[in-house]
């Protein structure tokens, strides 16, 4: 059984690939294989997405305080997360880590 994500006349996204022995097993106890996948890859990307909004406000805060330009914060987490992504420090992760693979010795295997 292959789970779909999202299927059109070009292309076809599938989201897991379960073996007849996989469904057997899952139908042991769901009652819905396909809904049971999609609710919980739902489950792991809002999971995923407050983890990094948690770990944003608590870095981002740190980068605000420490400029003596901002002389107060956004109690709405809307306009924080706004001010912060603004901010000249800030920088998301893909710029992080060019910042830090450029300061690498060339000696060292710079991962792909």
């Amino acid at each position: 059984m292959k789970v779909i994500l999202e299927k059109n006349d070009l292309t076809t996204i599938v989201l897991a690939d379960i073996t007849p022995e996989m469904e057997v097993c899952l139908l042991h106890d769901l009652l819905n294989v396909e809904k049971w996948v999609s609710e919980g890859l739902s489950g792991i990307i809002f999971n995923k997405i407050e983890a990094c909004k948690n770990r944003m406000l608590l870095e981002g805060r740190a980068i605000l305080t420490r400029d003596p330009t901002i002389t107060s914060l956004p109690t709405n987490e809307t306009s924080l997360l706004d001010q912060i992504k603004r901010h000249t420090n800030y920088k998301n992760r893909a710029q992080r880590d060019a910042i830090e693979f450029a300061n690498l010795p060339p000696t060292l295997v710079r991962p792909a």
